[in-house]
């Protein structure tokens, strides 16, 4: 398991990060475009933002996000 804060795809002054500081984000942790992600937190507030980085900006295609966690 590898965990990546979704702050961490943020910059300090709370805009998102560019497509390609959120690839070696990701890369520098090990996950892959062909990579199996489930994003998860405490109400999937947080981790919906993930999905949407991982999936609409950066195009990664088996990203899910775990309701409820």
């Amino acid at each position: 398991m590898v965990n990546v804060l979704w702050a961490d795809n943020m910059r300090s002054d709370r805009r998102f990060k560019s497509p390609s500081a959120l690839r070696d984000l990701y890369a520098a942790h090990g996950i892959g475009l062909k990579a199996d992600v489930v994003t998860c937190c405490r109400i999937s507030e947080r981790s919906s933002v993930t999905w949407i980085f991982l999936t609409e900006l950066l195009g990664y295609e088996n990203v899910r996000n775990y309701d409820g966690s």
